[in-house]
């Protein structure tokens, strides 16, 4: 095991459709990091390895009118686009996310 640490971004927008209903969305950025000598193949030498969390993009709804503003109803939808990174790329397709 190796320690890494990286830096992601998010900037995000809030809208108050109505007293009870708010409208949300954001965009964050992809979170890359590099593993210095992760992998250490049969010959001795050691590898890095790339890894990156996708850049995601989400949209959602919320409401609390229901049981005096105590009870919040809410609905996401996230698009996950992990064709653009390294190790996860190869690995999974672009998702949405509910």
């Amino acid at each position: 095991m190796v320690p890494g640490y990286a830096l992601r971004g998010s900037v995000g927008l809030n809208y108050d459709l109505e007293q009870f209903t708010s409208l949300g969305m954001y965009w964050q950025s992809v979170k890359s990091f590099t593993f210095d000598d992760a992998v250490v193949l049969s010959d001795g030498i050691a590898r890095d390895l790339d890894f990156d969390h996708p850049e995601n993009l989400g949209i959602g709804i919320a409401n609390n009118r229901l049981m005096n503003g105590k009870l919040l109803l809410a609905v996401d939808i996230l698009y996950k686009q992990h064709t653009k990174c390294a190790f996860l790329g190869e690995i999974y397709k672009d998702q949405w996310v509910y």
